[in-house]
């Protein structure tokens, strides 16, 4: 690192540990991009012009044809740098990328002026004039999890192009761009198509789900445009129909949201299942998922697989609880706005990977069941009685009601995408298909489709997408 720009031509490069360079030829000039590994410096202060000051720093050397050096430089902070890529310009401008794990790395005119990856590294991309006595730009790119810049080239006009690996789900991109899509689609004609035009769930990538995943979706009851997305890495929210998102996750410990609804009389009142200890639980919002709480009174579990919000009574919602290590019901109740859970005696023992509340006859509860042998249940009386609609035979994933068509039902199992039309009485299978189905409150033509819902669940959905006479990808 160097206290003003960079040092003067001339200043030789002085090491105390090993250089490893990868090199870049071309007609009149030899740049290196190294690591040179030499000792911390002792006092913590400015290093003089030139001066290496971290654990180890990348380097940019430019040598003559003759081998006669030009102009030689660190380039790095307090912490570690690796070169691994450089080119030059038919002005003799250097560009540079490697990676950093400094915190002061020197920026300048920076896209992304500070690191993102709190302990992990993030990718540097530098550009130095012909004399190597400034930086024209100079800036951090990556997110919060590790990055590595492995290339970089340029074109006629001097546009960069920089190439490496990524572990961060958030790392910058830009709507439209190749791979920026979401795992979740929309159709805006009653199912006949679909698109995942949309964006802002690159952080959804999550190790503990597996993959990219988007778990529940919630949509504000009378701004349709406003919903929120439950996923690997916490909560988002759009305010424009899917089109872009944020996050919200001031609260949860635990990010792997499981389950996600939302209160219809008053819609900033959210509530989450989250599972995965430590953290895991139900956290309720008040405040339209600006800051959560935890409400999981009488919940002795860590495993969370599913929630339901009664529509015409909002302070009684349902809970479903993962099999392992649970004796008795795996079903639970509150009548309070989740200030305490009480399990239903009567719950058939099932693996409640899903609960939903027909929003045309609340006291209707159907329930998927993840076991081996899987079904789908329905109590027409709260949780009293219960009875068996089929669907037997395979682990079933998921169940929804249209909140604005009697009747009409649809339901995932590992062998595929189930409608009904009748409540569950009978059901006919849209071929080959797999995913979540949640429907608009407002609009019965739009509904949205979520690939790979339950990766916390069974962590093996993997697929290319196609389309076929129903309209599903």
């Amino acid at each position: 690192m160097w206290k003003e720009g960079i040092p003067a031509i001339g200043k030789a490069l002085v090491s105390s540990g090993k250089d490893a360079a990868i090199c870049a030829a071309a007609e009149e000039i030899i740049r290196i991009v190294a690591v040179t590994l030499a000792k911390r410096i002792e006092e913590r202060k400015i290093p003089e012009a030139g001066q290496q000051f971290g654990g180890s720093d990348a380097f940019v050397t430019k040598l003559t044809a003759d081998g006669a050096l030009t102009y030689s430089t660190y380039l790095g902070g307090s912490g570690a740098e690796t070169g691994f890529g450089i080119k030059a310009d038919a002005s003799g401008n250097a560009y540079v990328t490697g990676f950093t794990d400094s915190t002061n790395f020197p920026t300048v005119n920076p896209i992304q002026a500070n690191k993102g990856g709190g302990l992990n590294v993030d990718v540097f991309v530098t550009k130095l004039n012909s004399q190597g006595s400034a930086l024209v730009y100079s800036t951090y790119l990556g997110g919060t999890g590790a990055e590595s810049g492995r290339g970089i080239a340029i074109d006629s006009a001097n546009n960069v192009y920089v190439t490496g690996a990524s572990g961060s789900g958030d790392f910058p991109l830009v709507a439209g761009a190749l791979r920026t899509r979401s795992p979740m689609y929309k159709s805006i004609d009653g199912a006949a198509s679909w698109t995942n035009d949309n964006y802002g769930f690159g952080g959804t990538v999550s190790s503990n789900f597996g993959g990219s995943s988007v778990t529940a979706l919630a949509i504000h009851p009378t701004e349709p445009g406003t919903i929120y997305a439950g996923s690997g890495a916490g909560v988002f929210k759009t305010t424009n129909g899917g089109r872009t998102w944020s996050a919200m996750n001031n609260g949860p410990t635990s990010r792997n949201v499981t389950a996600l609804v939302i209160n219809p009389s008053a819609p900033s009142t959210l509530y989450i299942a989250t599972s995965n200890f430590p953290g895991s639980g139900v956290y309720k919002s008040t405040d339209g998922g600006s800051t959560w709480n935890l409400r999981s009174s009488g919940l002795n579990h860590t495993d969370f697989l599913s929630l339901a919000i009664d529509p015409v009574t909002p302070n009684t919602l349902y809970i479903g609880v993962n099999f392992c290590c649970v004796v008795g019901t795996h079903i639970y109740k509150t009548t309070n706005g989740s200030d305490s859970w009480a399990p239903i005696a009567g719950a058939p023992p099932v693996v409640p990977s899903s609960i939903v509340i027909d929003p045309l006859n609340h006291l209707s509860i159907c329930v998927a069941d993840s076991a081996s042998l899987g079904a789908v249940y329905k109590s027409p009386d709260a949780g009293t009685t219960w009875q068996n609609l089929g669907l037997s035979g395979s682990p079933a994933r998921f169940v929804a009601a249209s909140p604005l068509t009697a009747g009409l039902v649809y339901a995932g199992t590992d062998q595929g995408l189930f409608r009904s039309v009748n409540s569950g009485a009978n059901w006919s299978q849209i071929p080959s298909r797999k995913g979540k189905v949640v429907f608009d409150p407002v609009n019965a033509a739009t509904a949205y489709l979520l690939t790979d819902p339950l990766a916390s669940l069974c962590r093996a959905f993997s697929r290319a997408l196609t389309t076929d006479k129903h309209g599903f990808p």
